[in-house]
């Protein structure tokens, strides 16, 4: 396992749960699906929910989400600053959309080819305009760079299959990573309303990012009601 130079926040009970849309929207409706989540996070002031969305919606969803308890992630950010960058969108002109940004993602690394190095640069562009970062890692494999305070676990073989990865594993990779880092650890891959009450049991895991599932606000909600 690589040394993390990382930081930061001491690991506790759970305290998110992100819905990533990836890139497709609900059935229901971009207005429904929001209307009927930012109900139901009213319910959990203590519990930081979130969506990240394709950046096509993220001016609507800003204005849907703004003075709500629902926030508003971004999906990726470029590696690159402000300027002639065909096609890519920087933290410079993001800060003014979401309050998060995910990073590192495993569907980005396997068929968008992105490397550590990238992934490094992407991390330093958001830190620079203060977007909060919540690092996706394989495995004790990957490296964090310095300066993310949440580390989300998504093993490859539980992203879109239904299987979560046994929670035995999760806390081995959990306990790999806290020895060397403070920084906060979720869980994401398969997880959804049955899966939930793994997770959210455990007090080392402090948060879940919600792939799939998430796009039909009743499951969600079901799972935010499940935090407790």
């Amino acid at each position: 396992m690589k040394q993390l130079r990382g930081t930061i926040v001491p690991q506790g009970s759970m305290r998110y749960c992100i819905a990533n849309w990836k890139a497709q929207l609900p059935e229901e409706g971009i207005e429904q699906w929001t209307r009927r989540v930012v109900r139901q996070v009213s319910e959990y002031p203590d519990v930081t929910c979130a969506v990240a969305v394709p950046s096509l919606v993220l001016s609507q969803m800003r204005s849907l989400t703004e003075a709500t308890g629902l926030k508003l992630f971004a999906q990726d950010v470029s590696a690159y600053p402000q300027g002639a960058y065909t096609g890519e969108i920087p933290a410079a002109l993001l800060q003014h959309y979401v309050t998060g940004v995910i990073i590192g993602h495993s569907e980005r690394r396997n068929y968008l080819h992105e490397n550590e190095e990238t992934l490094f640069r992407k991390v330093e562009q958001a830190r620079m305009h203060d977007i909060p970062v919540w690092f996706c890692i394989r495995g004790v494999e990957d490296t964090v760079p310095q300066g993310v305070r949440h580390i989300v676990y998504e093993p490859v073989s539980a992203i879109g299959t239904g299987n979560p990865a046994d929670v035995h594993t999760i806390e081995d990779v959990y306990s790999r990573f806290s020895q060397i880092s403070t920084s906060g650890f979720g869980y994401g891959g398969s997880v959804n309303s049955k899966t939930i009450r793994e997770f959210s049991s455990r007090p080392w895991i402090e948060g879940v990012l919600v792939g799939s599932a998430s796009l039909k606000s009743e499951e969600f909600c079901t799972m935010l009601s499940q935090m407790r």
